[in-house]
């Protein structure tokens, strides 16, 4: 009986924290998204928004999708979490020099050029997501979720407010 009374509080900790953390998200990047469509020339707007399309597309290959299944483990103990990382370590840094060669045809003067820079930049957040996305899944293993979804949303802030900054600056 105390055991059901404890899932029971993990499961209501982590759809409070998944809830409230995903909406929270959800209304700054929307936020952000009005104020730089103010800031920036459609042209430019446009040309970022592909690179984030393309971004979206090859994190669907990326680490994030492989390393949840350490979950499944029910013993966090029993998880080979150095595998994990240099897994998603190896793999992340592939998607990253595959999304920079989409970059390099991207920068041509046939596409223009804009949505290639953007691009190689953006492609750096693939070497940052592996470590990321395996200390993340780590965190849930142990049911800690306000660290897990506080850091999520100091990444989605910062993210964001950066996004703002060099729209700003130009």
């Amino acid at each position: 009986m105390k055991q059901e009374a404890a899932n029971f509080r993990n499961a209501r900790a982590a759809l409070f924290w998944a809830g409230g953390v995903q909406l929270i998200q959800d209304v700054a990047q929307f936020a952000t998204m009005l104020i730089l469509v103010r800031l920036i020339a459609p042209e430019e707007y446009g040309a970022m928004a592909l690179a984030q399309a393309i971004m979206g597309v090859s994190t669907l290959f990326a680490a994030g999708s492989f390393v949840p299944h350490a979950l499944q483990v029910r013993d966090p103990s029993e998880v080979d979490w150095h595998s994990h990382f240099t897994a998603g370590l190896f793999w992340n840094t592939w998607i990253a020099l595959a999304v920079l060669a989409v970059a390099a045809l991207l920068a041509t003067p046939i596409w223009g050029g804009d949505v290639g820079l953007s691009l190689a930049l953006l492609s750096a957040a693939h070497l940052l997501g592996g470590p990321a996305v395996v200390r993340g899944v780590m965190l849930q293993t142990q049911h800690d979720w306000a660290r897990s979804r506080l850091l999520g949303l100091l990444g989605t802030f910062l993210g964001l407010s950066t996004g703002v900054l060099l729209a700003i600056g130009g």
